[in-house]
């Protein structure tokens, strides 16, 4: 491995180390309904109108075949809840207790987030977990956190933030808002955030058509090559670049 391209996860202090949970690769984190996928099923498409059949029936790959997904599930570090959370409510406010010493959440102070608009399914109050590890990447590159890709249904939502983590010295906390309703114990371990390391680099844009660029049938025939001729998988099979985070 390169070590200009390692990222540390630093605990703050020895309980930090003793007690909470570090991030770990994403690729701990594949969600069970992606393992449990078939790659393939038999789908019913209709045919064109006038056609002999009435339907034809076909064999297609599923969601499990998406590489771009899989890479989304798999890429960059998942920051864990490091202890059990119980979610209840006290006059329609949110409590959240634990049984450690320290802290796992803190409430993001109102006047903070006065303003904000906040998913439509939680409750217009936002946590601040309490991360025990300093992030710090190499110069130059910065992480995105986001909520955990493949996790839609999770009893919170994680509230996206980039954060320059070569420079910042000390924990990023990450908040989250609570589904609205939810109450009973989120677990350890409960992914928090999906952490993406990116290289901080100046971009400008231009728009384009494909048929300044091509020639004549160019596009027609890259499709008809890298796609239609491989059954399945044809962008895993011919573009994708291997991805690694340990």
């Amino acid at each position: 491995m390169d070590d200009s391209l390692v990222i540390k996860f630093k605990a703050i202090d020895s309980y930090a180390y003793n007690v909470a949970l570090p991030p770990v690769p994403a690729t701990s984190y594949i969600p069970k309904w992606w393992k449990d996928l078939e790659v393939r099923t038999s789908a019913n498409l209709m045919s064109k109108p006038g056609d002999v059949d009435a339907e034809k029936t076909y064999v297609h790959t599923t969601g499990k075949r998406c590489f771009p997904m899989l890479d989304a599930l798999t890429s960059g570090y998942i920051l864990p809840l490091w202890a059990d959370v119980e979610v209840s409510y006290v006059d329609e406010n949110p409590q959240l207790k634990w049984l450690t010493d320290r802290g796992v959440f803190t409430y993001w102070y109102p006047e903070f987030t006065e303003g904000m608009e906040h998913p439509e399914d939680c409750v217009p109050i936002a946590f601040k977990f309490s991360n025990q590890y300093i992030i710090e990447t190499p110069p130059g590159w910065s992480c995105l956190f986001t909520q955990p890709h493949g996790y839609p249904n999770l009893p919170f939502r994680t509230i996206p933030g980039v954060v320059d983590t070569d420079v910042l010295k000390t924990d990023v906390n990450q908040p989250i808002w609570l589904r609205k309703g939810f109450t009973g114990v989120i677990p350890k371990g409960t992914p928090i955030a999906q952490i993406l390391p990116f290289q901080r680099q100046d971009w400008s844009h231009e728009v384009v058509t494909v048929v300044e660029e091509m020639k004549e049938n160019e596009h027609y025939y890259n499709q008809q090559k890298y796609i239609k001729t491989t059954a399945g998988g044809a962008y895993g099979h011919n573009q994708r670049q291997n991805k690694s985070y340990e």
